[in-house]
């Protein structure tokens, strides 16, 4: 697990901050997880969804979301190989924090999954061993995608906006699998995909 904080280079994290806050169409889900029936009692177990791309659709039915571009400095820092889904949530305020049920985003591929934060409040991300990783604004979180985790809302601010990516990983040189690290945060991207937003 590798928590990289000050991901992007701010000039690049304002305008998709902006974006997913005010600009992005969202989809409603009565659900957070699973349709099972306790997440169907739990009024709170709720949330809305933007889906930029899904591998599960290989007939591209679906097309990937108009709205891709935005994302583009997050999905150039990771460099993956290849992208099999990127979605985003909001989950709105609850009273208490509400937690999603344990999980993994994808049957196991041996995927890496990333979740950048949009935005700082006080809903987290816990795995099953009890770590939480606190909704920090520009930050990302990368994490072996067979690892179970759960989202918990937030009761501090009006909503919690995370992005969602599973992807498997590129490779370096020597075969190794590329983790961005400490020394690529902060970083403007090469290629300014924030100015025209």
């Amino acid at each position: 697990m590798k928590v990289l904080d000050n991901f992007l280079h701010e000039e690049d994290f304002k305008p998709i901050q902006s974006y997913f806050l005010n600009s992005l169409p969202w989809t409603y889900l009565d659900y957070i997880v699973s349709t099972d029936e306790v997440e169907k009692k739990d009024k709170n177990c709720f949330q809305f969804i933007h889906t930029f791309y899904s591998a599960k659709d290989p007939y591209l039915e679906r097309k990937a979301s108009e709205h891709s571009h935005i994302i583009k400095p997050i999905l150039f820092k990771l460099a993956p190989w290849l992208v099999l889904r990127v979605k985003a949530n909001l989950r709105p305020f609850t009273p208490e924090h509400v937690h999603s049920a344990f999980h993994i985003d994808l049957k196991d591929v041996g995927q890496l999954t990333a979740i950048y934060y949009l935005n700082t409040c006080n809903g987290y991300t816990m795995f099953k061993d009890g770590t939480k990783v606190e909704s920090v604004e520009n930050r990302v979180l990368i994490f072996d995608g067979s690892e179970l985790h759960c989202g918990a809302s937030c009761t501090d601010e009006k909503a919690r906006f995370v992005l969602n990516i599973n992807y498997l990983p590129g490779t370096l040189d020597d075969g190794s699998k590329y983790i961005p690290d400490e020394k690529t945060c902060g970083l403007p991207t090469l290629l300014n995909f924030g100015k025209n937003v």
